[in-house]
């Protein structure tokens, strides 16, 4: 019966193929600070001779503008303890977004549970996960309340399955894929031609081949297309200096901001709230006030508005940001400030948060300073 509850990584991951059908019924999606209620049902079957006796749960903590977990079974990782009421493992989980992906570790000793997935939840509703065990490969059956759930064929689970896997990735280890020739590196035009016409697509076709399921990604809906452009914008294109070095051990000049125009293939509007757990937006977001030749200095106690001018000015030659891209690029100047240069808000800089942002962005960061 063990086996029943030792899932593989992968298969959990699975839990990703309940948004294709998104692409048709989107649900709404605002930033929005809030709480959601959250129910799981473990139900085992009378033929497994066993009960739950304390199962646990714990979400861990998902923001857009924090690192990820690093370490997705750890059950010392930072979270929400979800508890035990003799019937479900219910609580309530923090969310910065109308709704979002969480990782949910599940954990109960009498019965050698450990399982790891990612969830569904909603502000706007109650969240009931159901998940039924049985005998048989993949060994469990997985379903939800909210309507955005579409649940696919367990094959089918493996193509969303990877590219989420694939995503969290340290391009180090990577070693199964293709890396470009030193003449890739000839120009930052040949570096941008390749990456994106050799690199990605190379990095597309191993994720369908390692799922087997070769129609999956094309049918997937919008935002995991999305994300996967700036994941392999951040973690690829935006740092090949770093990378030539490191694969090809050439020396390379920084590009010129001409350069990032690829980011105007981005959707930086509605598509760039929705995202992978494993994969924040503060990947791409810190990639682009890090670029050298656009030369962004942190917010500091500069209004909201006039620091934003200056982004999309430096930005213009490559791109042009969204307002949503803009406000979120402020968020997470703030954010560093406060998390990673351990310096709380200043006086001034608190009245440009709660002047300077028309929604609960300006929430988000306040709550981040309150925790100093």
């Amino acid at each position: 019966m063990k086996q029943l509850f030792k899932l593989t990584w992968v298969l959990l991951l699975g839990l990703l193929a309940a948004l294709p059908a998104m692409a048709a019924t989107p649900m709404k999606q605002n930033i929005k600070v809030g709480m959601a209620d959250v129910a799981i049902n473990i139900n085992i079957p009378e033929s497994a001779g066993m009960k739950l006796e304390n199962p646990t749960g714990l979400v861990i903590n998902s923001s857009m503008f924090e690192n990820a977990c690093e370490n997705f079974w750890d059950e010392n990782a930072e979270g929400i303890l979800l508890t035990y009421d003799g019937k479900s493992i219910t609580g309530k989980v923090p969310m910065e977004l109308s709704y979002q992906w969480f990782n949910i570790i599940l954990n109960d000793k009498a019965t050698q549970m450990d399982m790891n997935l990612l969830v569904l939840l909603s502000q706007d509703q109650a969240n009931v996960i159901d998940i039924d065990l049985v005998e048989t490969e993949p060994y469990y059956k997985v379903s939800s309340n909210l309507e955005a759930y579409n649940k696919l064929n367990w094959q089918d689970w493996y193509t969303l399955a990877a590219i989420a896997q694939f995503m969290s990735n340290n391009p180090a280890y990577e070693d199964p894929l293709k890396w470009l020739p030193d003449s890739a590196y000839d120009s930052w035009k040949t570096a941008e031609k390749e990456y994106w016409g050799t690199m990605y697509t190379d990095r597309m076709k191993y994720i369908i081949n390692f799922s087997k399921c070769s129609n999956l990604y094309v049918k997937a809906p919008a935002w995991v297309k999305n994300s996967s452009k700036w994941w392999f914008a951040a973690k690829y294109a935006m740092d090949y200096v770093a990378i030539a070095k490191m694969r090809n051990n050439l020396t390379v000049p920084e590009p010129p901001i001409e350069f990032y125009s690829f980011l105007s293939k981005i959707d930086f509007t509605y598509e760039f709230l929705t995202h992978f757990a494993l994969q924040p937006q503060k990947v791409i977001l810190d990639k682009i006030l890090g670029i050298s030749a656009a030369g962004i200095k942190p917010i500091g106690d500069t209004p909201v508005k006039e620091w934003q001018a200056g982004v999309s000015k430096a930005l213009s030659k490559a791109f042009t940001p969204t307002d949503l891209l803009l406000d979120m690029l402020a968020a997470q100047s703030y954010i560093n400030q406060i998390s990673e240069d351990n310096k709380a808000l200043t006086a001034i800089q608190i009245e440009n948060v709660k002047s300077g942002f028309g929604n609960d962005l300006a929430k988000i960061i306040l709550n981040r300073n309150d925790k100093k």
